[in-house]
């Protein structure tokens, strides 16, 4: 029982995580089970992680903090410094264009979500690259 959150919020968050590549500088929005692990992971591995939660929620930004984050604040707040790529767990399509905006040129964006909301209305810029992953969970 102890291993069971691996089995499924661990899976979502490597797939995501190997997806955004060996940036060292990452940003998590949403900061649920699946980002929870991915912070620990990133951390070991010697990135710079920055989490976004839903604005004012204190809370969890100190949780992530004593997961290893770097940063934490709002997700309308922009990160201290340009990522490398950004992993979006939350299910709110908005997110996009504010990850995109935080990415470096040539950085990553990976929406990991099981459900992602409405589209959001994305920049058309070669600026960043969308990475998204259709597969069944069964």
């Amino acid at each position: 029982m102890a291993l069971a959150p691996l089995l499924c919020a661990g899976l979502i968050g490597w797939r995501a995580l190997t997806m955004a590549g060996q940036g060292r500088r990452l940003g998590l929005y949403g900061f649920g089970a699946a980002a929870h692990i991915v912070a620990q992971v990133a951390a070991w591995q010697g990135r710079s992680v920055h989490v976004f939660t839903r604005p004012g929620d204190r809370m969890s930004q100190d949780f992530a903090r004593s997961l290893g984050a770097d940063w934490a604040g709002g997700s309308d707040q922009p990160p201290p410094e340009p990522l490398d790529a950004a992993i979006i767990f939350a299910p709110l399509g908005e997110l996009v264009p504010v990850a995109l905006r935080a990415v470096r040129k040539g950085g990553r964006v990976v929406c990991a979500g099981i459900h992602m909301g409405r589209d959001a209305n994305l920049p058309h810029s070669n600026r960043a690259r969308i990475k998204g992953q259709v597969a069944p969970m069964s």
